[in-house]
């Protein structure tokens, strides 16, 4: 038996003081020993193990349980006890019960101070049986005999301890006070004399010691958790030992069944306690209990301890994280469904909020009329809140219970919006319903607007466009605050949408509605608004309003517009050449939405953040995040960015036909008629590239400078189309087309970001060999500030070959080891190998490997020094650079070398450039 195993190894002096016990009831008069403790201590598991023990291999043990249903209890003990007699020393002939005259006296007429009844049949076979062997008899669950059966059990005992009979009885004290009232039993060690054992549940350091011999595990931290679900009672131990050795779910296996026997064995008051406990969740006070129950608060308080003392209930709470499931799941639906409401009105009653009060509907599966304001607050609190898996069952449980149509209708809409959060694959089963409730005029703005924003993501533009035009046409009827909303809509248009904004022709729309936001408004929607149209008319002035927007997202972005505002932020810092501040942001933004449950939003900011690491030269990191974020998204509009960045990026590691299978998928022709489609047309200009298709590829190009024309919307650095139609004119020998693009392109753009590089690059392509090194050394100084490393790779190798046209073959070697090993971390091949293939020096190829622990003996200004060597400046270069003398760089040379244990600067690591502190700017460097 596993529970004898379990006491046999937790049990050792319980078990000794048995042993001990019994040795002295052969020797004088009978024992006797009262084993007492909670319900599923293994008392009877010790009674028994003990019994197993004994040393005399012919005593004799009659065993027999008290049971609380017994209509007769003595007579059904009696049958026990003689029914475990060996068959040589059967009971005499005759029933117990045929045995006794009628008033329970001896039938041979004895006569007592007490009648034993059904037990006196009992003491006549035992005691004369103990004349020739040693007896123990052992009485279980003596809490259930009622006051007269104890009477006559202990008058038993008495008289059958004088034949030296070992007698073993055990009790559980709390069970016997849940059942009366009162200690039942109590006075046993002082009436009979009797040795009392208690047996408690097990500790820390008993349940390790199991746990080392059971699932041969000595793990403390496991041991903390069983006792922590268990309170240490061996019954539910070995049960939860038993699901684990075998694999079962707990709310169906061996602990499911050891905490429902427990339950029924403590009784219905209790049963109903733990119910009661189980669907209100959490710690409950005994009050709450009896409000929801109906009963005593003195009989809860009594209910509790027994479950307490029994290991269920731990301070208020059921201790084992999957007792409230089993509990429930014994009931039938409709018995828990009015479980849960009753729980939701105590809670409401209580004062609860309404997203707790809520959740207890949920579980019901039915409200009431009057709860309908309590759903719908709790829809709106749960968005706040980070609850967004609640939104839509309490959606649906608020149309069920709504009692007119147009109250129904919003909520639908609602119900399809928060289905976009969680599910946006899913979310378009709503669409059809959604474009018929939104062009009829029947949502209210703020469903509408959100509903236009929908439609438009899977390219239903026609149903958008309808929605619109009913808004505009209400236009004038609308309160300010709504007429500033449909403004910050028409300005978000402009940009993501151009062609269906009323703004561009008519900027008389949003005058007067451009204030700040008041408390009734989205301050997300007027976010987006805002970020739009700085986007389009002054890219600049976007940068410092991305940076508020982000760091307010990141304390709150509960409105279903706020994904959209941390998308336009995030591009704004793209398009202001910001790419680490745009990926560290981003980074937050992904970590937020993963504990939020918010997946359509993550899947929106990996598509970003893949557009990010395109632009760092990190394909690996875009492939996957772009992976991702399609893998999550249904493929429409709104993946045009993700879509694009994984195309690019498999494109640019020399993976075209990844990419091709990319471009082979269907979109949505209405991808191109916003932003998104830019992207996935630059994406698929550059693989027409790679792939040695010139013309498509400057078809793609151009189309996107068309498209951007069209829509006013021409940002450079956002969708560089000039620099890929260079390069397509370059390819078809056309170097006047592409210099008249990429002067175009340089003339438009504001600082020194990637976008310049690659026009700067592209142009030294297009020039006299006279002016290449010029253009290609500030090329790889811009892509080298903008992080982008990948261009920095390309301008670097170019860079190389007119060194070596000029007959510097060191300086071009240094550049070109420099630029192999930015392509390498890249992940670019094609660029790796076209850069191998310049050069058959080995060599080149491969630098030396360098220690960190090497690395971190330089200071500061010597590791600058010897990064601009590794990159191949000249001694007088790396001095003008940093503001030092020529002597002073040959003196931190010197002790690079020697700390590295390299010989020149041909052998010093070309990956220098990723060691802190070690970025070449224009900083002054110490002569010490």
């Amino acid at each position: 038996m596993k529970d004898q195993t379990t006491v046999l190894l937790a049990r050792n002096s319980q078990l000794a003081d048995l042993r001990k016990l019994f040795t002295e009831s052969q020797q004088h008069d009978g024992r006797m020993a009262l084993v007492e403790g909670t319900l599923g201590a293994g008392k009877t598991a010790l009674a028994r193990a003990f019994a197993a023990s004994l040393p005399e291999p012919d005593a004799v043990v009659l065993d027999a349980a008290c049971y609380a249903d017994d209509g007769d209890l003595l007579d059904s003990v009696a049958r026990q006890l003689l029914g475990g007699l060996p068959r040589s020393d059967g009971p005499p002939a005759g029933s117990p019960c045929t045995s006794c005259g009628a008033d329970g006296a001896p039938a041979d007429g004895a006569s007592g101070a007490v009648p034993l009844g059904a037990l006196e049949p009992v003491r006549r076979t035992v005691c004369e049986l103990a004349g020739s062997r040693p007896v123990v008899l052992i009485l279980e669950d003596v809490h259930h005999a009622d006051a007269e059966s104890l009477r006559r059990l202990l008058h038993f005992v008495r008289q059958v301890r004088r034949h030296r009979i070992f007698t073993v009885l055990t009790r559980c004290p709390e069970l016997g006070a849940a059942r009366s009232g009162h200690q039942a039993g109590w006075e046993l060690p002082q009436q009979l004399e009797c040795a009392s054992l208690r047996v408690d549940p097990f500790d820390e350091d008993e349940v390790a010691a199991l746990l080392a011999h059971t699932l041969d595990t000595a793990s403390r931290r496991l041991a903390a958790e069983y006792l922590a679900a268990s309170g240490g009672v061996p019954r539910f131990l070995s049960a939860m030992f038993e699901d684990r050795r075998t694999g079962t779910d707990e709310r169906i296996g061996a602990y499911a069944q050891a905490l429902l026997s427990c339950l029924h064995r403590l009784g219905e008051a209790e049963l109903g306690i733990a119910r009661a406990v189980a669907a209100l969740g959490g710690t409950v006070s005994g009050e709450d209990v009896a409000r929801l129950t109906g009963a005593d608060t003195l009989a809860v308080a009594r209910g509790q301890q027994a479950l307490q003392s029994a290991g269920v209930l731990d301070g208020g709470r059921l201790r084992h994280p999957v007792a409230a499931q089993v509990v429930l799941a014994e009931l039938t639906q409709g018995e828990r469904e009015e479980l849960y409401c009753a729980a939701a009105r105590l809670r409401h009653e209580q004062g609860a909020g309404a997203t707790t009060v809520a959740r207890y509907l949920v579980r019901a599966g039915r409200a009431e009329q009057w709860q309908l304001p309590i759903l719908i607050e709790a829809s709106e609190q749960a968005h706040g809140d980070d609850l967004g898996e609640l939104v839509e069952p309490i959606l649906q449980l608020a149309c069920a219970c709504c009692p007119d149509e147009q109250g129904r209708t919003v909520l639908r809409a609602r119900l399809a919006l928060a289905d976009w959060r969680t599910n946006a694959p899913l979310s378009a089963r709503h669409l059809p319903e959604l474009a018929d409730m939104a062009g009829s005029g029947k949502l209210p703005l703020r469903e509408t607007i959100a509903s236009i924003r929908q439609l438009l993501w899977h390219g239903m533009l026609p149903e958008a466009r309808t929605a619109l035009a009913v808004l505009r046409e209400s236009a004038g009827e609308r309160a300010c605050e709504d007429a500033s909303a449909m403004c910050d809509v028409e300005r978000w248009l402009l940009f993501a949408y151009p062609q269906l904004s009323d703004l561009a022709a008519h900027p008389e729309l949003c005058t007067g509605h451009k204030g700040p936001t008041t408390p009734n408004m989205d301050p997300w929607l007027r976010a987006t608004g805002v970020l739009s149209e700085l986007l389009v008319r002054e890219p600049a002035g976007a940068t410092e309003q991305a940076a508020r927007v982000l760091g307010d997202l990141a304390e709150s972005n509960d409105s279903v517009w706020a994904e959209e505002a941390a998308k336009l932020a995030l591009l704004a810092l793209v398009s202001a050449n910001r790419l680490a501040e745009a990926a560290e942001w981003c980074d937050r933004l992904l970590a937020s939405s993963t504990a939020r449950g918010a997946t359509s939003r993550r899947a929106i900011l990996l598509g970003v953040r893949a557009e990010i690491a395109v632009r760092q030269g990190d394909l690996g990191s875009a492939r996957q995040h772009g992976q991702e974020a399609l893998e999550r998204l249904p493929l429409g509009v709104g993946a045009g960015i993700a879509l694009g960045a994984v195309i690019l990026a498999n494109t640019l590691a020399g993976d075209t036909r990844e990419a091709a299978a990319l471009l082979a998928r269907s979109v949505p022709d209405s991808m191109f008629q916003c932003h998104h489609g830019l992207h996935y047309l630059y994406a698929r200009g550059r693989y027409h590239l790679a792939t040695h298709h010139p013309r498509a590829a400057l078809a793609d190009f151009m189309s996107c400078g068309e498209i951007m024309g069209t829509w006013t919307v021409d940002n450079p650095t956002l969708v560089p189309w000039r620099v890929g139609a260079a390069e397509a004119w370059l390819r078809l020998r056309n170097p006047d087309r592409a210099r008249s693009l990429l002067y175009d392109q340089l003339a438009k753009l504001r600082g020194r970001g990637r976008v310049r590089a690659m026009s700067l690059r592209l142009l030294a392509a297009a020039s006299t060999p006279g002016r290449r090194r010029q253009l290609l050394t500030e090329a790889a100084e811009v892509a080298e500030l903008s992080g982008d490393h990948l261009e920095q790779a390309r301008a670097l190798g170019d860079l190389s070959q007119a060194y070596e046209a000029e007959g510097e073959r060191q300086r071009a070697r240094m550049l070109l080891r420099r630029a192999l090993y930015l392509a390498k971390a890249s992940g670019a091949r094609p660029l790796t190998q076209e850069l191998l293939s310049a050069t058959g020096d080995a060599e080149v190829a491969e630098s030396r490997p360098v220690s960190n622990a090497r690395l971190t003996t330089l200071t500061s200004s010597e590791l600058r020094v010897a990064t601009l060597a590794a990159m191949g400046y000249t001694n007088r270069e790396i001095a003008g650079r940093l503001f030092v003398t020529d002597s002073t760089v040959e003196q931190h040379l010197t002790k690079v070398y020697r700390k590295l244990d390299v010989r020149s600067r041909q052998e010093l690591p070309v990956g220098l450039w990723r060691t802190p502190a070690s970025e070449p700017g224009r900083e002054r460097v110490g002569t010490r």
